[in-house]
């Protein structure tokens, strides 16, 4: 058995149904008696040593060709390694694992390793993609606002139609924009009315002249990949004075909320529903904090609990005077040398995918379209002194923390939709956040990582449509899943084989939450060990 044994697979299921796993998986048909499948890990046995597992576990499906190859893609993890691999790892360490040995294609061996999870109450969804062109949702209409003189801010809307209907604003992470909601717009744009909007500085928001000319013109060829571009950039903003209108610009926190502030009253013209990202929840709790007359209730994907380093001036004022530069333009000279570096390397395509590569669980959501968006903004020649002042603006006037307290006694309805695989915004904070409103309710995705809104669209979707009416009958209509706190549910998206994970959290405190996360870590160094060892014996 030995000589012929070639690889083995780690996967969950009864072990009824495990001679009959390969094929349903590949074929993304998941036959009731096995609906608790979630991977298969393919490891090369022959002639491997424990150093080359660690090096060589990749995660695939050996059989079925293009069906095979699809489903590798989908969970992307196709020559990754186990360790850093986030899908991989959220597939494995909640499942049932058995352990089936490949003969020439024949089942040799199967070892069933004790049961993670208890799935007898589970519940499941199968639900409509919301991806590609075949989906026929809400139209998006693309505008630009002009919020301040000359100050232009880009959004996008789907659903004016529904005049009577809530209105709901979509609050990006950093680096991205509207793009980053369509599949949002489009679906939920289908009942409620909503925006999507880019903050100034990022997307597609500028500037429409420069803040600050130089006398001498300089233009600045990129290089991207070892080849120059074609566009010959002339940065803005690199002048020693700033134009009048372009006073006390500086791309910070405090920036964004005003503009947020601005819109609803403006362009809106009512109370909404705000859903942040990243970047996105920080500002929309921020807001929300400041301004709850204008916010019906926040719900925050993966929100960064921090941003920016530079003490704020008003609650630090002899620190804040410390700080050789506090991110108003015009950008200073000691500033262009040392954001040249980073600037370069960070808007590189490869950077771009490596980093979204890191952040996502679910690869698949990761294609050329993405990174071009991305990319596109930077061509701006507001954007290398948007990206400087970034990283030196202050913080805000109030932190995280604050915020979230503020809304709790203010009774602000909050949902928090966390991807459990996010490797910067992990599992702690996110009950850290739950922590400082424990009314929240609270949604683990996985797997999922730090955007959830674009790995598991429907899934998000389906969660914010029942939230938003619970809150608008006022409790009559429950959360979907409110009252099944740490039971885990499925949720199958039809014509993707995806299948996504929900465990609704309870609140708990620090030291739970310290000891979770410890526990989680050792369970999953004990998993791949467990995996390893019965591959060295296997092929012994």
């Amino acid at each position: 058995m030995a000589s012929t044994l070639s690889s083995f697979a780690v996967m969950r299921a009864p072990p009824a149904c495990s001679h009959h796993l390969l094929r349903p998986i590949a074929a993304h048909d998941h036959p009731p008696s096995c609906s608790g499948v979630a991977a298969v890990v393919v490891i090369p046995l022959k002639g491997a040593s424990r150093r080359r597992f660690r090096n060589h576990v990749r995660c695939s499906v050996t059989e079925h060709g293009a069906a095979a190859r699809r489903f590798s893609l989908q969970l992307g993890l196709s020559g990754r390694s186990l360790a850093s691999n986030a899908r991989c790892q959220a597939q494995i360490n909640s499942a049932d694992v058995g352990v089936v040995g490949d003969s020439n294609g024949g089942f040799v061996k199967e070892e069933v390793l004790p049961k993670q999870q208890n799935y007898s109450d589970s519940r499941e969804f199968r639900l409509q993609s919301v991806r590609g062109a075949d989906y026929v949702g809400a139209t998006i209409a693309s505008h630009i606002w002009e919020w301040r003189h000359r100050w232009n801010i880009h959004y996008e809307c789907a659903g004016m139609e529904n005049t009577n209907a809530p209105a709901m604003l979509l609050l990006p992470g950093f680096g991205v924009g509207s793009f980053h909601y369509h599949q949002q717009l489009r679906d939920l744009g289908q009942e409620y009315r909503v925006w999507a909007i880019d903050f100034l500085g990022q997307g597609k928001s500028w500037p429409s002249h420069d803040p600050a000319p130089e006398e001498a013109e300089e233009v600045v060829e990129e290089v991207l990949e070892g080849q120059v571009n074609s566009k010959k950039i002339r940065h803005w903003s690199l002048g020693k004075n700033p134009e009048p209108w372009a006073e006390g610009l500086v791309y910070s926190v405090d920036t964004w909320r005003d503009q947020v502030h601005a819109f609803i009253e403006k362009v809106i013209g009512g109370p909404v529903y705000i859903v942040g990202n990243s970047l996105g929840g920080y500002v929309g709790s921020y807001f929300a904090a400041t301004n709850p007359e204008l916010v019906k209730g926040v719900t925050l994907l993966n929100a960064t609990p921090f941003w920016a380093f530079t003490p704020n001036s008003r609650r630090y004022p002899l620190l804040s005077k410390l700080t050789p530069w506090g991110g108003l333009l015009p950008v200073p000279i000691f500033a262009k040398a040392i954001i040249r570096f980073w600037w370069d390397l960070l808007r590189n395509p490869s950077t771009i995918r490596n980093m979204l590569g890191a952040v996502y669980a679910n690869r698949s959501a990761i294609n050329k379209k993405l990174i071009t968006q991305i990319i596109e903004a930077t061509d701006h020649p507001a954007a290398f002194a948007a990206f400087a002042s970034i990283v030196f603006a202050p913080r805000a006037h109030t932190d995280f923390g604050e915020n979230l307290i503020s809304l709790k006694e203010r009774r602000m309805p909050m949902c928090m939709i966390y991807g459990k695989e996010d490797p910067w915004v992990v599992p702690f904070w996110g009950q850290r956040a739950k922590q400082r409103n424990p009314d929240a309710i609270y949604y683990e995705l996985s797997p999922a990582g730090h955007c959830p809104h674009h790995e598991a669209p429907e899934v998000v979707n389906t969660l914010l449509r029942k939230w938003v009416e619970s809150v608008q009958t006022l409790g009559a209509s429950s959360p979907l899943l409110e009252s099944r706190v740490n039971q885990l549910h499925w949720f199958v998206v039809e014509n993707e084989g995806d299948r996504v994970s929900v465990r609704v959290k309870g609140t708990q405190n620090f030291w739970q939450n310290l000891i979770d996360r410890i526990r989680e870590i050792f369970l999953k160094k004990s998993l791949q060990s467990q995996v390893m060892e019965t591959a060295e014996k296997t092929q012994k």
